[in-house]
């Protein structure tokens, strides 16, 4: 038999603002937790204990107020985890691969040297001043 106290607060108390918030705040790790162990379940990882999800980079983010940022290095290792056998060794593949064609590659060593408004700097140059062609200089 299971046993459960229920407690009435009104609005008017002097805790209710805070006791409402906290309930649903507990309200939503319920349903977030469930739905993970759900979709852990229905992947084919088995089941997910609460005590295991505690301890998950994604509950961590999600319910301590976003403290830390994933890396990409870290979402990686977490698709990974979770990922079947078969897609994690192509993904293996393609990064072995990858690498092979970068460090061969004779214009490698340029890969990342611009930022992003660098390089959309250029290709506007490039595309309203290389691009034209005066047809009566022919």
């Amino acid at each position: 038999m299971l046993l459960a106290e229920r407690h009435i607060i009104k609005k008017g108390h002097r805790f209710w603002k805070e006791i409402d918030n906290l309930s649903l705040q507990s309200k939503n790790l319920y349903n977030c937790a469930n739905y993970l162990i759900r979709q852990n379940f229905i992947c084919g990882h088995g089941y997910l204990t609460y005590n295991q999800m505690a301890y998950t980079k994604a509950i961590r983010l999600i319910f301590m107020g976003n403290l830390e940022q994933m890396t990409i290095r870290e979402q990686l290792i977490q698709e990974l985890e979770q990922a079947p056998d078969d897609l994690v060794q192509a993904v293996l593949d393609f990064l072995h691969r990858a690498k092979a064609i970068r460090k061969h590659h004779p214009l490698s060593k340029f890969a990342g040297i611009l930022s992003d408004s660098e390089a959309k700097e250029l290709r506007q140059t490039i595309a309203t001043e290389c691009r034209q062609v005066d047809l009566n200089e022919w």
